[in-house]
């Protein structure tokens, strides 16, 4: 069976804080994020932006990345994929 280290989760996180995250110790390659709460969310990454609506889930390759931004105040929890 092939494991592809691309896909081991790195950082977990549920909760309300956002703001801008560094990658420590490893290099971010995908974001889940799932949008629990009522208002919508702006992912920032390797300076694309994306709009999580409510209820909604956003799961994506980006590429390398060592740091991203998150709404702040806003229920949610993500996933971060690295090696």
């Amino acid at each position: 069976m092939y494991c592809d280290n691309r896909n081991v989760v790195k950082e977990s996180y549920a909760g309300t804080v956002g703001g801008t995250f560094t990658c420590t110790n490893y290099k971010g390659y995908s974001i889940c994020l799932i949008n629990d709460g009522a208002s919508n969310i702006t992912l920032t990454v390797n300076g694309l932006s994306f709009t999580v609506k409510p209820n909604e889930t956003f799961d994506e390759r980006i590429g390398m990345f060592t740091e991203y931004t998150v709404t702040d105040g806003i229920q949610h929890r993500r996933r971060i994929r690295g090696w």
